[in-house]
């Protein structure tokens, strides 16, 4: 059985790089805050280096921005796919979320980095889920089912 919706792809996919741009910023901007207005050093140890470093902007916004991506791409497969895809969507980014913070705190880095860090995630989720799903009801339209 398909999905609900009929989705206009290229409004969705509009959609979901502006809203991955918006992302980007969004987490450069956690960073900034924490590096420019608190002082902070928000540190990450990159897989294999076993070294903490200053997380870079531009990886910030990089990530960010994929991760945007790749929920627009989940978005777009569970609205043609599946009943009730925006509700999936939902729980799916929301479980990421946990899981991403795992991560997060196992690293070897001071307590502060890892806030800021779970900083930047949250509000990273909180734009990415609000555009995204906020604008499910002008970029599809529900298909209606006859008995």
């Amino acid at each position: 059985m398909a999905g609900d919706w009929k989705v206009d792809g290229g409004r969705l996919w509009g959609t979901g790089v502006a809203t991955s741009v918006v992302a980007g910023l969004a987490a450069m901007t956690v960073l900034f805050v924490a590096r420019g207005l608190v002082g902070s050093q928000v540190l990450v140890v990159p897989p294999g280096s076993g070294k903490a470093v200053a997380l870079p902007y531009l990886n910030t916004f990089v990530v960010a921005f994929v991760m945007g991506l790749v929920a627009t791409a989940i978005l777009h497969l569970l609205l043609v796919a599946v009943p009730r895809g925006p509700l999936f969507f939902g729980w799916l980014a929301t479980l990421f979320l946990v899981l991403s913070l795992g991560p997060v705190f196992a690293m070897d880095v001071p307590m502060a980095s890892k806030i800021w860090l779970a900083a930047m995630h949250a509000l990273t989720y909180a734009v990415v889920v609000s555009l995204l799903l906020g604008t499910v009801p002008r970029v599809a339209t529900p298909i209606s089912r006859s008995a």
